[in-house]
């Protein structure tokens, strides 16, 4: 009856056939541990919903140690309502998997994702200061956030900290993002001495396969910075760059899918040299302008 009752929205009137049923268990000294916990379940649900979440998150920590799937349980109860994670949050370290993983869950496509996935570093800096896996994702995931927003400040803050607990050849790719955000800030001094950095790691990481495709992205960089500031001289050379290290990858590819990734990039750096070729530039400039459009084509048949 009181799961009837859920079913068509009548919360309290279910709460009530509930504790009855909990209750005439007691008195008959009744042991049917599927349908306690059903009911522990509901229960839970209902308190959530209501607002009662100290009674919610004791009903869920009895079921909690008793369920061999905690995770879903504690999700299920939870329902993404950060009040009643907050509250479970007070039992910490305990519970740690399930409220971390119950902050996640909340930080996918929610406006205050930030403040969800800085508790998660708040605990795990208390709690797992050793997972450093952990730590770095969700490092990775702030600075997501803080991008979609714009906010490239609190991006770069945070890239700074992904790179103290980044191996090399993370730290490549971070060094090449914080060159990405100054570059919205025009702050090109300091882009360049990022995108310097993460140069810098490729050539002595010099991993064929990590280390090509970040030169490749680094090279893009600085081509779309120097024509932003309008240095079209500048531009072409870098573009000339990551152009010979695209055709070097292609030449070496045989998945259709990836040649057609690269064909889209290169794709890409002929609009960059077509804008520059609407330019004032100077003969040299111009002169390189023509000869990677004809490189181009004798590469590739159509892009």
């Amino acid at each position: 009856l009181g799961i009837s009752l859920i079913l068509i929205g009548e919360t309290a009137e279910a709460l009530h056939w509930l504790n009855e049923a909990a209750e005439l268990q007691l008195n008959m000294n009744f042991i049917d541990d599927e349908a306690s916990f059903i009911r522990s379940f509901n229960t839970a649900c209902i308190h959530r919903k209501m607002g009662n979440y100290v009674a919610a998150w004791n009903l869920c920590k009895n079921m909690l140690k008793r369920d061999p799937q905690p995770f879903d349980i504690y999700a299920q109860i939870a329902q993404d309502d950060v009040r009643f994670i907050d509250q479970s949050a007070q039992d910490l370290p305990e519970y740690i998997d399930e409220i971390i993983e119950g902050y996640r869950r909340i930080s996918w496509d929610d406006e205050n994702a930030v403040n969800y996935l800085e508790k998660i570093v708040s605990i795990l800096m208390t709690y797992r200061p050793n997972n450093k896996y952990g730590i770095r994702v969700t490092y990775e995931a702030i600075v997501k956030e803080y991008e979609k927003q714009m906010n490239y400040c609190s991006a770069i803050e945070w890239s700074k900290k992904l790179v103290q607990i980044n191996k090399e050849n993370e730290a490549i790719h971070t060094y090449l993002e914080i060159g990405r955000f100054y570059g919205e800030l025009n702050e090109f001094q300091t882009a360049f001495e990022y995108l310097e950095k993460s140069l810098d790691l490729c050539v002595k990481i010099d991993n064929e396969g990590t280390s090509n495709k970040n030169r490749i992205i680094c090279n893009q960089y600085f081509a779309d910075m120097y024509l932003k500031k309008g240095n079209f001289d500048e531009s072409i050379e870098w573009i000339e760059k990551a152009l010979i290290q695209l055709i070097k990858t292609r030449k070496n590819t045989i998945m259709p899918w990836h040649l057609s990734t690269i064909d889209r990039q290169i794709d890409k750096l002929r609009e960059k040299i077509l804008q520059i070729s609407c330019q004032q530039v100077t003969p040299k400039t111009m002169e390189k302008v023509n000869d990677l459009l004809s490189l181009i084509t004798s590469v590739c048949d159509t892009i």
